[in-house]
């Protein structure tokens, strides 16, 4: 709470908070700048308020000169036939062509655009004239229905041709032609008529443009340019102000955070506390109306003590590992160094000329465009890591010598994620740069811990290990690991090769300080890792003791690991097609199904060349098929996290064969760079991991089920978790997406007030299939994980434990009390789930929900089986 900070504590943290909102507003300020350079002045917020307030202005401009040429004799102003001219409706009525609320807003959204780059008035001039065409031409096609629907379909079509406006003008020109529609024939005289008529609207109808003159380049000649007003230039600087104000980087707080729901967010300055509440992205009236109320009534009293103990964990910077990050980034190690990102570009290749590319094949050109675009998309994510990093360390050095803490929020799930960029909730290699402040002492009891946590960090199929086994890898490379603790240079050819480096050198350092000092105490985050938790969940669910047992919910003496078992059967199963394709391609070769088979052949031979499918290929697949990911899913899966990373290697000549360790210059899956293995294997990976785990396609049939009973009757699915949690969903249908014209009332005359059109997308009131019904699945269980997880906070708690982390599924504390912590993984666990059934209790809220349940198609309840909950309290690797 507030009181208790020191007046230090408190001035230093508001002044972290001044400069983080200082921070965000410049990032609000480079972004629009952005925005202006790509979409032009016009597309900001800011120019959107000015626009809203000038257009009846214009408006009545345009309507006074149509007015004055209509009453003048003899010929009008050339711009007046493409301004006022009418046609008639089939009853008899001339209607006018052209919306003039249309007009002004393209004369609006023009002359700010010439503003912002800083046009001449004399370049500006045709722009606009080419703008008002189109204008023109969406207004006739608008007449009809027939008309509306083309216009859709072309506005449609032109998105995919190019993101160039002028593209993309040239484009529809030619398919409303194909189309039968055909433009009229402006040259640059009529440009220049209807363009020069638009911007004088705008400076005589608004306060917001004027013609000013400037000296331009070398020229004594001053140019006419167009610029805000004064008065405008006032008015989009406060706008920009008050919007970049709502922009703030969330960091580590320096004093301890504000406890839920005593405010509206757990920082000091409520400028920044505002923009944090208590459960972030809840779209939904009714689950807010709900949280608001579990609050109140005090059943979300386990949630909310959980958070704010987890807020109450004060942490320091890890000295040791920040000096490492920094030296492997000087020297360039990115990308190298386990999981460091990447943070090297790749040259840039030039542009093709187009009389070369054209003679290229369908598939050349193809290959070509995606090479070039995955470069540029390579060197977009390394600029970006570069700045994540040095973010990183930034914040690390600013938070040297003291303790931080960090602000958490529930998301509407219940799981709980720290709000600071900066944490251990993000990139492995940025969690060990974390320490705890307070610090136990290591001594004998706590020494198995310390050689846990190296093994497990160390990874490369050592954490998979018994406990004994990995205490004994980690005697038997003792010497690596006091010379990596000892000094980070020396020891790097080893510690890099840890699958998460700066967490296993982290360890390391402490192995070295306990070894100089047996009463040394370490502050080192020691973290337990649920198996599989997804699985964990509906094997205690159902009480599938199979499942169980692959999840390790028994005790056993080795650890069962389900993503072996997964690549096992995924290997059986390539076996299998191959042995059934080489007969296809004997019997008939040239058939269709001779050539799949021949292509699925080609596939394997590659696949056993390159070392054969490793545990890590079918790991993200198997734990994310817990969350309804199919086979679709699985494709992008193999794509980015396999065949995409050996693309990358490949164009920086560091691709080595996994068997031979020799340079590749060729992509291992061939000249798709893997895009038919990617198909094939997810495949194989469906039916890999569906005939190894069973009772989470059965829960995950239960959940649907119950969703789309209340989907049929206009409903979105909600569940209170067993701890008081208000869960909810609310996937709407989509409406059209258009532009449509936002009305206010005028203050003094009470009429409506016509605004600049805008674009929206509009919602129904339909519930959203099949997404409704593709969500509940995932978000039930990540709503249990995130109980089970809160159930162990507070049970710590009680046990006299404060200094606890976590990461959904993975619980961390100081080595003195990790031996207690892990009885609490498992009794929380059990607790959870003993006398308790989940599916019971979701089809009861759900049935709670319907206006006519007897007439819905609901589930029964899944047959439970053998599994004995009490067991989990034995298991070594429920969470190890």
């Amino acid at each position: 709470m507030i009181d208790d900070y020191s007046n230090e504590e408190q001035s230093r943290q508001l002044d972290r908070e001044a400069k983080d909102r200082a921070i965000g507003a410049a990032r609000s300020a480079v972004r629009r700048e952005k925005q202006i350079k790509r979409s032009g002045l016009s597309t900001t917020t800011s120019s959107l308020k000015l626009r809203e307030k000038a257009i009846d202005g214009v408006v009545a401009e345009i309507e006074r000169q149509v007015d004055i040429q209509h009453k003048q004799r003899g010929p009008k102003a050339s711009w007046f036939q493409y301004i006022a001219d009418t046609y008639p409706d089939g009853q008899g009525n001339d209607l006018n062509t052209m919306d003039f609320a249309a007009v002004a807003e393209t004369a609006l959204i023009t002359c700010l655009d010439a503003v912002g780059n800083q046009w001449t008035w004399n370049a500006t001039i045709p722009y606009a004239g080419k703008a008002l065409q189109m204008t023109r031409f969406d207004c006739i096609m608008r007449r009809n229905r027939q008309g509306k629907r083309l216009l859709r379909e072309i506005e449609e079509s032109a998105k995919q041709v190019s993101t160039n406006h002028q593209k993309r003008v040239e484009y529809v020109y030619r398919l409303a032609k194909k189309r039968g529609f055909d433009f009229e024939q402006w040259d640059d005289a009529v440009y220049r008529a209807v363009g020069s008529f638009l911007i004088d609207v705008v400076q005589l109808g608004s306060n917001i443009v004027k013609l000013d003159e400037k000296l331009s380049g070398k020229s004594q000649f001053p140019v006419t340019v167009l610029t805000l007003t004064d008065e405008a230039t006032e008015q989009l600087r406060d706008h920009n102000d008050m919007l970049d104000g709502l922009s703030s980087r969330f960091g580590p707080m320096t004093s301890p955070p504000i406890h839920y729901p005593s405010t509206i967010g757990p920082y000091l300055d409520p400028r920044t506390s505002f923009l944090v509440p208590m459960v972030k992205k809840v779209w939904s009236p009714e689950h807010q109306a709900a949280i608001n109320k579990a609050v109140e009534n005090n059943s979300m009293a386990i949630p909310l003590d959980a958070i704010n103990r987890l807020m109450a964990v004060p942490f320091e910077i890890n000295q040791y590992t920040l000096e490492a990050v920094i030296w492997a980034k000087e020297q360039g190690y990115g990308g190298e160094v386990g999981k460091l990102p990447q943070m090297d570009e790749l040259p840039t290749p030039d542009r093709m000329p187009k009389e070369e590319f054209d003679k290229l094949t369908k598939d050349k050109k193809i290959d070509h465009v995606k090479n070039y675009n995955d470069t540029l998309q390579n060197n977009l994510e390394v600029r970006s890591n570069l700045k994540v990093v040095d973010g990183a360390i930034t914040e690390a050095k600013e938070l040297a010598d003291a303790p931080f803490w960090l602000p958490h929020q529930f998301d509407k799930r219940g799981r709980i994620y720290h709000t600071s960029d900066f944490g251990h909730h993000n990139a492995d290699w940025m969690r060990g740069l974390i320490m705890f402040w307070n610090k136990t002492p290591i001594g004998e009891d706590g020494l198995p811990f310390l050689e846990l946590a190296l093994a497990n960090a160390w990874g490369n199929g050592v954490d998979k290990f018994s406990l004994a086994k990995r205490q004994e890898w980690v005697r038997d490379h003792l010497e690596s690991i006091l010379r990596s603790g000892m000094d980070f240079k020396a020891g790097f050819p080893f510690w890099r090769q840890a699958d998460d480096p700066t967490q296993f050198l982290a360890a390391c350092h402490e192995r070295y300080n306990y070894g100089q000092d047996p009463n040394y105490e370490s502050g080192l985050m020691i973290g337990l890792d649920a198996t599989n938790s997804g699985y964990q969940h509906y094997a205690a669910a159902s009480l599938n003791q199979e499942d169980g047992d692959n999840v390790n919910l028994t005790p056993r003496d080795e650890p069962a690991d389900l993503y072996t078992a997964c690549l096992n059967k995924a290997n059986e199963i390539i076996a299998a097609d191959k042995q059934q394709n080489e007969q296809l391609v004997k019997d008939d070769p040239k058939s269709e199904e001779g050539q799949k088979a021949a292509k699925q052949l080609d596939i394997c031979a590659r696949l056993h060349a390159w070392g054969g499918l490793k545990r890590a290929q079918i790991k993200r697949p198997t734990m994310t098929h817990a969350y309804s990911s199919r086979m679709y899913g699985f494709m992008q899966q193999i794509r980015s996290d396999w065949m995409n990373d050996l693309t990358r290697k490949m164009k920086r000549g560091k691709l080595r064969h996994p068997v031979t360790d020799e340079l590749v210059s060729e992509h291992p899956f061939g000249e798709d760079k893997g895009f038919a293995a990617s198909n094939y294997l997810a495949r194989v990976f469906q039916d890999a991991i569906e005939s190894t785990v069973r009772s989470s396609s059965s829960g995950q049939l239960f959940f649907m089920q119950c969703a789309r009973a209340l989907a049929n009757e206009g409903k979105h699915f909600s569940f209170t978790t067993p701890i008081g949690f208000p869960t909810a969903q609310f996937y709407r249908d989509e409406g059209p997406t258009k532009r449509t014209r936002v009305f206010l009332t005028d203050k003094a005359s009470r009429l409506p007030k016509k605004q600049a059109k805008c674009s929206i997308t509009t919602f129904t009131d339909t519930v959203k299939m099949p997404k409704s019904e593709n969500a509940v699945a995932p978000n039930i269980i990540h709503a249990m994980d995130a109980s089970h997880l809160m159930m162990t906070v507070t049970m710590c708690e009680d046990y006299g434990i404060n200094d606890i982390a976590v990461v959904h599924d993975s619980f961390s504390t100081t080595i003195g009390n990790a031996k207690v912590m892990s009885h609490c993984i498992r009794r929380s666990f059990v607790d959870l789930y003993k006398g308790y059934c989940l599916y019971t209790d979701v089809l009861e809220q759900t049935i709670a929900l319907l206006d006519n349940p007897e007439d819905a198609d609901l589930p029964t309840v899944p047959p439970k089986g053998t599994l004995d909950l009490e067991l989990v309290l034995e298991s070594d690797y429920f969470a190890s």
